[in-house]
């Protein structure tokens, strides 16, 4: 077997070693980053989990209620833009109720 000793290979061993503990102790902190953000994420489900099971018909209906606006808070920011404000979300031909024309129910009607 042929060993190669002298001092520019154990400075280069020792800068590699170095450099390769260093990358995975980075990769071990990341690591356990990850893992807490899923244990919080983990905890969060479990919890609603646990509330839809095993909680009262009220706190049911809560937790659908959030869902419901999450869901429409999220599919207004998607599909309305904010600048143009709610006289421009309307469709062409809509009227807003306070524009009813007298004698209708003075509800939104769109087309």
């Amino acid at each position: 077997d042929l060993f190669l000793e002298g001092p520019a290979v154990n400075s280069l061993v020792n800068s590699v070693q170095r450099s390769l503990e260093t990358n995975f102790q980075m990769a071990r902190l990341e690591t356990k980053k990850y893992d807490e953000i899923i244990e919080d994420y983990r905890h969060s489900i479990y919890t609603l989990r646990r509330l839809i099971l095993r909680g009262t018909a009220q706190q049911r209906t809560q937790v659908i209620y959030m869902f419901i606006q999450n869901w429409a808070d999220t599919m207004t920011t998607l599909h309305l833009d904010a600048a143009w404000g709610p006289n421009k979300w309307l469709r062409p031909g809509a009227e807003l109720p306070d524009q009813a024309p007298a004698g209708s129910s003075g509800r939104q009607q769109l087309q």
